[in-house]
């Protein structure tokens, strides 16, 4: 089933928002903290793929892109939730905000603008056994600032997994990419879930009897180590 494209941002609530704009400084990202929010960027389109607010240490939810804005409609009416214009956030476009069965806010938007892309050096050529394109030519490693570059994977710990599979399948129409068990095929404890992208986006695994539902990780593509001749 079609409907999205792809993950664009997790968001959080962070206690100290100035100490977290550094670490997501000293990271790779591009930020910008105004009015109590703070955002952070990578080298692509998106004009956002990090959101912290002022407040409690926690994780709050994700946002996933819709294909058209039909597709946002159609999702959001399984919930019954509405579509909104998105005034708090660059770019503009429409969202809904679902609930996951653990309670995380979980996004819909569509028409969100892109930016313009930051320019990234390119990799210096390297040589390998098969093929020299390199020669004659020293490299030295440079230092980037902004290395990160699109929001790529998230993984969250489901209070019950196959409830939250079911949610997600049947709203962001994720497919199954690998299941992980343990001992017998029938004790899964994870899954790789992907919508029309070869690599998986989103993978959900079952709580221990002694956890919480959480954020486990945030994964995202980052720029090689480049050097300059």
């Amino acid at each position: 089933m079609k409907g999205i494209i792809d993950i664009q941002y997790v968001r959080f609530s962070v206690s100290d928002l100035v100490k977290q704009q550094r670490f997501l400084d000293d990271f790779g990202m591009v930020t910008s903290l105004k009015d109590g929010t703070l955002i952070g960027r990578g080298t692509g389109s998106n004009p956002y793929l990090y959101v912290a607010t002022q407040g409690e240490d926690r994780f709050i939810g994700m946002g996933f892109a819709a294909e058209t804005e039909e597709d946002l409609k159609r999702i959001a009416a399984i919930d019954g939730v509405s579509i909104e214009p998105i005034t708090d956030m660059p770019g503009g476009g429409l969202r809904a905000r679902l609930t996951d069965p653990d309670g995380w806010d979980v996004d819909i938007v569509y028409g969100v603008e892109p930016v313009a892309e930051l320019k990234v050096t390119p990799r210096n050529a390297f040589n390998s056994s098969e093929s020299i394109t390199r020669l004659g030519e020293r490299v030295s490693l440079t230092p980037e600032t902004h290395i990160v570059k699109r929001m790529g994977h998230v993984v969250i710990n489901a209070t019950d997994f196959r409830v939250s599979e079911a949610w997600y399948k049947e709203r962001i129409g994720f497919i199954t990419s690998d299941e992980i068990y343990m001992g017998d095929e029938s004790n899964t404890i994870g899954a790789f879930m992907r919508v029309n992208r070869e690599t998986s986006m989103l993978t959900i695994t079952p709580c221990s009897a002694w956890e919480q539902a959480r954020l486990a990780s945030i994964i995202v593509p980052m720029k090689s180590m480049t050097g300059t001749p």
